[in-house]
Parts: structure tokens; C-alpha cells; sequence
């Protein structure tokens, strides 16, 4: 039964992961269009990626819920008029 436990745990972590990794990647898209029409914004995005990823590595974000809380702070701080709009 512990096995069966730790197989779905593990199933879980790799699930959440893999969510993670989608919700950074189309995160990772946005910062660098926004940055690329906003260079002079690159200090305080990186002020704000370091209050949920140590030396602002969003990259090493794991969990769904910290990836998703980012995404949100960022389109409210940096694209308000996008920040209500719901992705597909």
C-alpha cells in the first residue's frame, strides 16, 4: 500500500510539474516580448520575479500555484489592460 502511495505522490509532483513548466514557458514569452519593447523596465521586473524566485530565476519554479501568482502580479503591475483577460 506505501508503494501505491508513494507512486501517486510522485505522480502528483511530476503532474504539478509539468504544469508549472507550461505556465513559466508562456511566462518566459511574455517577459522577454515585454522587455524587448521595454528595456528600461528590466530592474523593476526583476525586482518583482525576486519576490517569487531566489535571484529571479522564474525558471526554477516548480509549483503551479507560485508559477500562476507570478504570471497574475506581472500582468497587473505590467500590462493591466491584459490582466483580467483569461488565457484559452
Amino acid at each position: 500500500m506505501d508503494a501505491f502511495r508513494t507512486k501517486q505522490k510522485e505522480a502528483e509532483v511530476s503532474e504539478d510539474r509539468a504544469i508549472a513548466e507550461e505556465i513559466i514557458s508562456n511566462f518566459d514569452t511574455m517577459v522577454r516580448e515585454f522587455l524587448a519593447a521595454n528595456p528600461d523596465k528590466s530592474d523593476e521586473v526583476k525586482a518583482l520575479i525576486s519576490k517569487y524566485a531566489k535571484n529571479a530565476n522564474y525558471k526554477a519554479i516548480k509549483e503551479p500555484k507560485l508559477a500562476a501568482k507570478l504570471v497574475a502580479e506581472f500582468k497587473e503591475t505590467f500590462m493591466p489592460e491584459t490582466a483580467n483577460i483569461k488565457e484559452e
